[in-house]
């Protein structure tokens, strides 16, 4: 039988009064009934953990997704090797209860290297993670080594810059590459899977050639452009306005490039501008010195794009030790990873008790 906790509800409550898309209504579990290959959702009532791992036990495992794992299994234990050659446990065997954000990096994303080279980003992470909580840091990359140290040496520059060292008691970083460490992480980094995009930018590639037309800084409109992929560099004017001006000029596309030396940046709308839905697509990619150099020599580029899976980033144990969702990011903020964490610390039960 579950009870509501009022001082936890309470503190639930005002998380959700902070950041809207967290609720803090009742416990409950929704099954999916398929009958001759027709759906058919049903709310269950909240049952327990027990109840749940009885489940599981009598169907043969864990939940029924491509990893085996459903939100809300319970954890099974696992170590994994971290950069000081100490073993990170979990279930920490000093019986410590925490929440746990897992995030697994690859330097093939441009989203998470906005993430990691942002120092705001990185302050966000220092001022807002939970006590209560605890971060491993991965990498999908065969350069997993060299990865942790990049990703311990970002997060040591920017706790010594704003005197909060003490978050580096509670962040691990792992040398072994994710399909290489033997456990049931990697099958759930892969097959959680979500979509995302930028609410005011609406527009998607097609899986076809564009011809792609230099439009110097994007921030005036380009005639020229009309019906290709306008090559803009960035700077001068928000993203918005590269965008708006491609767009009034019929572009079909835009592509904003990096200077060489600096990181992809996030391409978000500023004030009032996220209030303008814009139907073109548009992306960051860094300057590739030879479409520089044909564009300038008016030789013909073309550009295509294509559609790649991508793991999720981010999975969490919260303190029941059950899996749970952390989602995509709406921008590249550690923010979303303290909102997560302070959730899933802010009580044990998520506002809600148990007894039998």
């Amino acid at each position: 039988m579950w009870h509501k906790d009022s001082e936890c509800e309470g503190r639930l409550a005002a998380l959700a009064r902070r950041w809207p898309f967290f609720t803090a209504g009742t416990r409950k579990l929704v099954k999916l009934n398929v009958v001759d290959g027709v759906g058919g959702a049903s709310a269950s009532g909240a049952y327990s953990r027990t109840q749940r791992q009885q489940q599981q036990q009598q169907q043969g495992g864990f939940g029924s997704s491509a990893s085996g794992f459903e939100p809300g299994d319970p954890a099974p234990p696992f170590h994994v090797e971290t950069l000081d050659g100490q073993q990170f446990a979990y279930p920490p065997p000093s019986g410590l209860n925490f929440s746990l954000v897992i995030h697994g990096f690859t330097n093939k994303s441009a989203f998470l290297e906005c993430l990691w080279t942002r120092d705001t980003a990185l302050a966000d992470l220092l001022q807002g993670f939970p006590e209560g909580a605890r971060a491993l840091f991965l990498s999908f990359d065969e350069t997993a080594r060299s990865d942790a140290r990049w990703m311990r040496s970002q997060i040591e520059r920017a706790a010594a810059a704003l005197r909060r060292k003490e978050i580096l008691s509670r962040v691990y970083f792992s040398p072994v590459p994710v399909h290489e460490l033997g456990n049931w992480i990697p099958k759930v980094l892969h097959s959680w899977r979500l979509d995302a995009r930028y609410d005011w930018l609406r527009g998607g590639w097609g899986q076809k050639s564009y011809s792609l037309v230099d439009a110097g800084d994007g921030c005036e409109p380009s005639p020229s452009v009309s019906g290709a992929v306008a090559w803009v560099s960035e700077g001068n004017c928000s993203f918005f306005v590269k965008v708006k001006n491609m767009a009034s000029s019929k572009a079909a596309g835009v592509l904003v490039y990096a200077f060489l030396g600096n990181p992809i940046q996030d391409m978000n709308c500023e004030g009032t501008e996220c209030f303008t839905a814009l139907g073109i697509p548009a992306s960051m990619v860094h300057l590739e010195p030879a479409v520089v150099l044909a564009l300038r020599n008016k030789q013909p580029v073309t550009v295509s794009f294509q559609k790649t899976p991508s793991p999720n980033f981010f999975v969490a144990i919260d303190q029941q030790g059950d899996l749970a969702e952390m989602g995509w990011f709406l921008y590249p903020t550690f923010s979303f990873v303290n909102w997560q964490a302070q959730w899933y610390s802010a009580c044990p039960t998520h506002g809600y008790y148990e007894y039998e």
